[in-house]
């Protein structure tokens, strides 16, 4: 209404922004997608990947995957019963340090590029994309892992990936790492769990709010019980 792509509204609780951004077209894929859509999914990616190996940012870079750690490994230090978690973040640094990285293999990544941040566009066979909130600069090894994390069929995950290699190489050596980039997502999201539970036992709550905090519990519960699995 004021011509303006931000908007900024003070409350007591601090600021607020509010963005606008053209509508993304295509369709939204509720519940299994086909094959072929798999096949698609997977090829856009790697198109994303393409394109980000050969991208210079300007003054302002996304967080790295170092930033990450550190940042991990600031809210651990405010839990020290958090040991698993700590032993796997040392596990996790130690593994990145020495993991080879390129233009080919590392690079601005999405880290969410799952079905609910994509709308298929059949006729082009191609998907727009939204949410870059989580990107970041990591392997791209680690935005498959995330892209088919809640996806259970591995007949789509295959799919998925053969797509993915008909536009890009996928280095045999990261692929075979893929459970331990599962283990940095495991630990990265416990990690904003864990900070966002600081301070949340209140008195005076929403009556959803219970509900939702026992449901980030039984995530953190999880979580911990994951960092025990053999490395």
């Amino acid at each position: 209404m004021n011509g303006k792509w931000i908007e900024t509204i003070q409350v007591p609780e601090g600021h607020y922004h509010g963005v606008v951004f053209s509508a993304a077209g295509g369709i939204a894929l509720h519940g299994t997608p086909t094959a072929r859509q798999c096949r698609d999914w997977g090829k856009s990616l790697a198109r994303l990947h393409t394109l980000s190996s050969r991208y210079e940012p300007g003054a302002v870079r996304r967080r790295s995957a170092e930033d990450i750690l550190r940042l991990i490994d600031q809210v651990l230090r405010r839990h020290p019963e958090e040991q698993d978690a700590m032993d796997e973040l040392h596990r996790i640094s130690l593994w990145l340090q020495f993991l080879p990285a390129s233009r080919q293999t590392y690079g601005l990544i999405h880290y969410d590029f799952q079905l609910d941040n994509i709308f298929y566009e059949a006729k082009e066979r191609s998907f727009h994309v939204i949410d870059f909130d989580d990107a970041m600069y990591h392997w791209y090894a680690l935005d498959i892992v995330t892209a088919l994390a809640d996806t259970e069929s591995e007949h789509d995950k295959q799919a998925f990936l053969k797509g993915y290699r008909s536009i890009r190489s996928l280095d045999h050596e990261l692929e075979a790492e893929f459970s331990r980039f599962q283990r940095f997502s495991r630990l990265y999201g416990f990690a904003s769990v864990l900070r966002s539970l600081e301070d949340s036992e209140l008195a005076d709550v929403p009556s959803w709010y219970e509900g939702l905090r026992t449901k980030l519990l039984r995530y953190c519960e999880q979580d911990r019980q994951g960092f025990r699995e053999p490395w």
